[in-house]
């Protein structure tokens, strides 16, 4: 990207987050099988935010005059590869939603980023109705954010209890008879 004006800077930005938004789009329904069921829900719930998202970013686009040659981002393609991978990891069953819901949320916090970039971009080039828009899309991407932080809250709690619970059960199940454990003997 060779750019030297804001407005350049600003439409390759809005190119590669609409990619973003696309890639996330396409790879959320496989993201939501390895889901838990609470996980699931919200999920379902964000895609179709994301849908809505890489709707309006088209709809900016045209407003700028933009035609629709798309941009790439590497980055969502990395972060959606390595959150895809968290099934290959062979994690215990408890804690892959802990995993899923941390790679979402880097997600979040980096569309989070794009969206405040963007929205900034359309405020000083005094495009006031795209960053209202950007500003809307922004408030989305926190509020999926938030609600990724109190699931994670809650499952990471239930992680923590169980790891707890079972640290118990090994203590209460080792013995504690002295005759059962071996002495050294000393020589004579």
């Amino acid at each position: 990207m060779n750019t030297n004006q804001l407005t350049e800077l600003f439409i390759a930005e809005l190119k590669k987050t609409r990619d973003a938004e696309n890639q996330l789009a396409d790879a959320l329904p496989k993201i939501v099988t390895a889901a838990s069921s609470q996980l699931r829900e919200l999920l379902q719930e964000h895609l179709e935010q994301t849908k809505d998202h890489a709707a309006r970013l088209d709809m900016i686009l045209q407003v700028v005059g933009e035609t629709s040659n798309r941009e790439t981002c590497r980055v969502m393609q990395a972060m959606i590869k390595e959150t895809e991978e968290i099934g290959a990891q062979k994690l215990a069953a408890n804690v892959l939603p802990a995993s899923l819901i941390a790679h979402l949320q880097k997600i979040e916090h980096y569309e989070i980023a794009s969206y405040g970039t963007l929205r900034g971009y359309a405020t000083a080039l005094q495009q006031r109705d795209t960053a209202a828009q950007l500003q809307a899309t922004l408030e989305e991407e926190q509020e999926a954010d938030r609600k990724l932080t109190i699931l994670a809250q809650v499952v990471n709690a239930e992680i923590a209890r169980d790891e707890s619970s079972k640290k118990e059960e090994l203590l209460e199940a080792k013995p504690t008879d002295e005759s059962s454990q071996s002495t050294p003997r000393r020589a004579a």
